[in-house]
C-alpha cells in the first residue's frame, strides 16, 4: 500500500516519523504545498535526505500533502510517485487500491484513475462536501488527500485514517515496526524477532488477516497492509499478526504486546 499524510500549516512532523514512513513505504516519496496562488509538487525516488531538506524549507509555509509509496500497480519510477496534478488548481495523493485501473509495468492505478476519470471533473466540484462523500463511496477503502491553490486541504474518507498530533495519516505505517516477543509454555525464556525487512527476507512468513467484512481469518505470503479477502472478495486492512516458521504470532491490543497464539 502507501501512506498519505495531510498536514495543516501550523503543524510539524518529526524527521524520525517521516523516516519511518519512508522505510515502511520505500518506492518513492513526495510532497505538495501552495504559494502565491499556485500548488507546487516535489517528487523523489529514493533520496530521503534530499526529500527532507526540501520539505523542511516549506513545512510551515502552507498546508501540505505528503506521500510515501509502496508500488502495487505501475513501475517504481518518478512518474508514479505522488502527489499528482489533479487539475490546474489541485494536487492529489492516494492511499489504497482502485480496482480496474493501472497495470504492473507502466501506470499506477492512481495515475490511470486521474487520467480517465477524476481529472476530468471541475475543480469547483471538489469544494462540495456532498461530492467528496460520493467520491469516498466510489473508491471504497481508498483515501484521497487534496490541496488547492487557495491553501485548502480536503480529505476523502477521512474517518478511515488517523489524526495524530494534529496531522492526518491514512494508516499506521508512520509507527515504528513492533518487536515480536515469543514465549513458550515449556520455558520462561523469551526471544525477540525484529519486525523488519531483515527477517522478512531471511525467513518464510505469512501475514495473518481477519477480514473486517466477513470476519474470517486468512493467510497471505509476505507482508502487506491491504489485501483482498479470498472468502468474500472485499479488501481489508485488518492485519492482526504473522505466521513465522509455522507459528502464529498475534498482536494483543489489550496488553500492547506480541504473543504466541497457542
Amino acid at each position: 500500500m502507501c501512506i498519505a499524510i495531510v498536514k495543516p500549516k501550523d503543524k510539524t512532523i518529526p524527521k524520525e516519523i517521516l523516516r519511518v514512513c519512508c522505510d515502511n513505504n520505500p518506492d518513492g516519496m513526495g510532497f505538495a504545498f501552495c504559494k502565491d496562488g499556485k500548488v507546487y509538487i516535489r517528487k523523489y525516488l529514493d533520496d530521503f535526505e534530499k526529500f527532507y531538506k526540501d520539505y523542511s524549507k516549506v513545512e510551515t509555509t502552507s498546508p501540505m500533502l505528503i506521500h510515501f509509496r509502496i508500488a502495487t500497480h505501475g513501475g517504481v519510477n518518478i512518474d508514479n510517485c505522488h502527489p499528482f496534478k489533479l487539475n490546474n488548481h489541485m494536487a492529489l495523493i492516494h492511499n489504497g487500491i482502485i480496482s480496474g485501473y493501472g497495470d504492473k509495468e507502466s501506470k499506477s492505478d492512481t495515475r490511470d484513475f486521474i487520467d480517465k476519470v477524476i481529472g476530468k471533473i471541475s475543480y469547483k466540484q471538489w469544494k462540495n462536501p456532498a461530492f467528496l462523500e460520493l467520491v469516498g463511496d466510489a473508491i471504497g477503502y481508498s483515501k484521497f488527500g487534496i490541496l488547492d491553490t487557495e491553501g485548502n486541504a480536503y480529505i476523502v474518507n477521512e474517518s478511515k485514517g488517523y489524526w495524530t498530533d494534529g496531522v492526518w495519516y491514512s494508516n499506521k505505517s508512520y509507527e515504528p515496526k513492533k518487536v515480536v516477543t515469543t514465549t513458550t509454555k515449556k520455558s520462561n525464556e523469551s526471544s525477540a524477532v525484529d519486525d523488519n525487512y531483515d527477517w522478512y527476507s531471511a525467513n518464510k512468513y505469512k501475514s495473518i488477516f481477519k477480514c473486517e467484512h466477513c470476519g474470517k481469518i486468512f493467510y497471505i505470503d509476505g507482508y502487506t497492509y491491504y489485501h483482498k479477502c479470498p472468502h468474500c472478495s472485499k479488501y481489508t486492512t485488518e492485519n492482526i499478526g504473522y505466521q513465522i516458521k509455522g507459528k502464529d504470532y498475534i498482536y494483543d491490543t489489550e496488553y500492547s504486546h506480541w504473543q504466541y497464539a497457542y
